[in-house]
């Protein structure tokens, strides 16, 4: 999913006035609301997480599966809760806004794990090294 298309889906907690994308990198303004999700109902927040994690839900003919995900949600307060808390943080959704970049560069130089610890490995050993 593109990374506009995605983060529209936070717009209300998080407000993303400016977001300018390279090849490697991108640079964020980000306001956020943490206490927002606080006054959203049950349904919304389960509407909101499925906003953001569609699957295949959102696709015709899955409006039945997508209703009894939704309600099945609804049903789990502690899924609930989770999603909730996620829904209003902001290292939740730095997480998820750098995983499809972390895989695209480990598919592209051909790594597993994280994406950061090959571009992190010498500076850790020039500190190292300082100590």
């Amino acid at each position: 999913m593109p990374m506009q298309s995605w983060t529209d889906n936070f717009t209300c907690i998080i407000g993303i006035p400016s977001i300018h994308g390279h090849n490697n990198h991108y640079y964020l303004v980000l306001y956020i609301d943490p206490l927002a999700p606080l006054k959203w109902t049950d349904s919304e927040i389960a509407e909101k997480w499925l906003l953001t994690y569609p699957v295949r839900l959102d696709t015709p003919g899955f409006e039945l599966r997508r209703e009894l995900k939704k309600q099945a949600i609804m049903a789990d307060k502690k899924k609930l809760q989770k999603y909730r808390q996620r829904l209003g943080s902001l290292s939740w959704f730095m997480s998820r806004l750098n995983e499809p970049l972390a895989k695209t560069s480990n598919a592209e130089d051909f790594a597993k794990g994280r994406f950061w610890d090959s571009f992190l490995r010498p500076a850790k050993t020039a500190y190292i090294t300082s100590m």
